[in-house]
């Protein structure tokens, strides 16, 4: 089975195998009129059909390219901090608008090795059949929580975020809290997705009460379009789509 959903694999395939199809049997056609039509036909229809395709795959380079600038530009700021901070003092914390494991992916190639998002070191299980939350869950819902804080998000709000993400089988704060495998859809074509495991973890979590990390140290790293309270905060270095911040 081959998935024409709106992800890489987004125009319909079997349109390139029909137009292969009638341009290779043309030959074994008699009549002469479908030997001049057929040709013409499947010509048409697989140049249609390469061209719809290149259209789509241009949309899919500029949708992930902007992802991949931002993740790219978030861990040159990190590889730029001043090096009169002692970064062993602080915790990363990435915006959870912000791609995750595109920076995991782009720090690691330009060699910073303390790897920011922990996303790769401490990586996120998946749910067990009573979709009881890990203690890894719960780890990076503490984050999460303090990235709310500083930004003045209500827990409520973020709980209404995280299960509109859920409805649509895909988001960035989702992917910060729960493995690929139970919440993002293209991962498995849907087949692990787990909306009513990830769903009652939601739920459960946010029953627990839990508090921001707000006795950590910070770095965070945010969008550039991101309003931060200032309170919290002072801008340390910006580049064309982030800004990075440190806890006052």
């Amino acid at each position: 089975m081959v998935s024409v959903r709106d992800w890489e694999r987004n125009a319909c395939y079997f349109i390139l195998t029909l137009g292969v199809f009638f341009s290779f049997f043309t030959k074994t056609i008699t009549s002469k009129r479908k030997k001049r039509i057929l040709p013409i036909f499947s010509f048409s229809l697989t140049t249609l059909t390469i061209l719809t395709l290149l259209k789509a795959q241009y949309n899919t380079f500029i949708s992930w390219n902007q992802r991949n600038e931002i993740a790219l530009e978030s861990c040159i700021a990190l590889k730029n901090i001043p090096s009169s901070i002692n970064l062993n003092s602080y915790e990363i914390l990435i915006s959870p608008q912000i791609d995750i494991n595109l920076v995991s992916t782009h720090c690691e190639h330009i060699n910073i090795f303390n790897n920011p998002t922990e996303h790769f070191t401490k990586p996120i299980p998946n749910l067990t059949n009573g979709n009881i939350p890990s203690k890894t869950h719960i780890y990076y819902f503490e984050k999460i929580l303090t990235y709310a804080q500083f930004f003045k998000i209500a827990p409520e709000s973020l709980y209404k975020v995280m299960h509109s993400e859920l409805q649509n089988q895909s988001g960035y704060h989702l992917n910060y809290v729960f493995s690929l495998h139970d919440s993002w859809y293209p991962i498995s074509d849907g087949r692990n997705l787990n909306i009513n495991g990830v769903s009652i973890t939601i739920k459960k979590i946010f029953k627990l009460g839990l508090k921001p990390s707000s006795h950590k140290k910070f770095i965070i790293i945010t969008r550039k379009e991101e309003k931060v309270d200032t309170s919290f905060l002072t801008e340390l270095k910006s580049r064309n789509r982030v800004n990075l911040y440190i806890t006052n």
